[in-house]
């Protein structure tokens, strides 16, 4: 099966101009809107992945911190006057050492126009080159520049989907310890095979390439600082995430997930707080499963979460989401402070009440930090209605006057 079709991120202004046909004639290219002439012009293709005979030529020159996507799935690029099957390398370096950043034939199942997104700095330069892959037709290209503000350090609770494929790129550090030019990216499957990505962005590293074929990967990547400083002896604080191997024909991808108070690789490994799992073997055979891992022995420190794919070949590509933080009170620590909760799990109803104090305002907040309810209550038990959130893991922060408590609570 292992041909499974999706949009890779790797992660204005209109411009006409007659393109170049060699390397070093290319002609600049800027955010907005480009025209490609007939492909006559000399082909390279050191990337190494096609079999075309000629190409066009241009170079950009990133002037953002962030992410920049060259597309060609434009609505003029119909099959009628413009070509509707493009291919694309991309190169850093010169014209006389080349090294290939990315390339894109397909974006998916049926659609047959090409897309690359990569993590730029100002000033870089790159050169694009469009190969006849399939079509020597002319066509329109579109360059988008899109600034990304990396988090300083987030505190719990949160959740990193990789829905701002910049954030994934930028903000989080991919390492590729077996050299062999394949990491972490951004992938958005069209599962459904309808021609078009299906929505749901997600970690994912390599064991196996449909063009290179079996990868042997060391592959690391690393958050940004996670800041659990608040938080003192007691409190549950909760690492979680979703895997999965994405061929259920070859789903048995090794992986390691660390946490260390510093981003290099000697302290991950060195840290007593690791999870090793092949998620082929454990019920990730093409669909996610959630995992946890308490790093509550963290508290009060400034932490970093790894992901290493490693210790496999010749399966396919595993996938990460939905890397989640959140902290809670402990149930024993709850109750010393003279609050109770219940039922836990609840369904229509969620009853908190306080031995000691006054509450002065409950509020429930989800996973991602989003406030879905508030009540001002003051006074010492309080019933609130919860039939209407989704099933799903939330935050109950109980204000008082002598401080606050958070405690987890499950809606069924």
């Amino acid at each position: 099966m292992r041909k499974i079709l999706l949009t890779t991120f790797l992660l204005g202004n209109f411009f006409l101009a007659n393109s170049q046909n060699t390397c070093a004639t290319a002609v600049t290219a800027t955010a907005g809107i480009t025209t490609v002439g007939a492909i006559n012009g000399t082909f390279l293709d050191v990337c190494g992945n096609g079999s075309a005979t000629y190409s066009e030529w241009y170079s950009y020159t990133s002037t953002i911190s962030g992410i920049v996507t060259i597309t060609s799935n434009l609505s003029q690029n119909d099959g009628v006057v413009n070509s509707d099957d493009t291919y694309i390398n991309v190169y850093s370096g010169s014209c006389g050492a080349l090294n290939c950043i990315t390339y894109n034939d397909d974006i998916a199942s049926g659609n047959y126009l090409s897309e690359v997104s990569f993590v730029v700095q100002p000033g870089e330069v790159y050169f694009l080159e469009w190969t006849d892959e399939w079509s020597a037709a002319g066509f329109d290209f579109e360059i988008t520049e899109t600034v990304v503000n990396c988090p300083t350090a987030m505190a719990p609770p949160f959740t990193e989907d990789f829905t701002n494929v910049g954030v994934a790129y930028v903000c989080w550090q991919s390492l590729d310890e077996d050299g062999d030019g394949v990491t972490w990216d951004v992938a958005d499957y069209d599962l459904d095979q309808n021609g078009t990505p299906d929505g749901n962005p997600c970690l994912r590293s390599a064991s196996y390439d449909n063009n290179s074929g079996a990868l042997t990967p060391d592959n690391w990547i690393i958050s940004y600082p996670i800041d659990l400083s608040s938080y003192a002896n007691g409190t549950t604080i909760e690492l979680s995430w979703l895997a999965r191997g994405i061929d259920s024909d070859y789903p048995d991808e090794n992986y390691s997930v660390y946490v260390a108070t510093t981003n290099t690789t000697t302290d991950f490994l060195a840290s007593p707080i690791s999870f090793t799992e092949i998620i082929g073997q454990n019920g990730g055979d093409g669909v996610f499963v959630s995992r946890t891992l308490d790093i509550s022995s963290f508290y009060g420190q400034t932490v970093y979460v790894a992901f290493r794919h490693h210790d496999v070949t010749d399966q396919y590509e595993l996938n990460i989401d939905d890397i989640a933080v959140t902290s809670t009170l402990s149930s024993k620590a709850f109750a010393v402070n003279g609050f109770s909760m219940y039922p836990n799990p609840a369904v229509n109803q969620l009853t908190i009440s306080s031995e000691n104090t006054q509450m002065n305002t409950i509020t429930i907040m989800d996973v991602n930090g989003r406030m879905v309810k508030q009540s001002h209550v003051n006074a010492t038990e309080a019933q609130i209605n919860v039939s209407d959130l989704v099933a799903g893991i939330y935050m109950v922060t109980i204000a008082s006057p002598e401080g606050t408590s958070v405690q987890k609570f499950v809606k069924q």
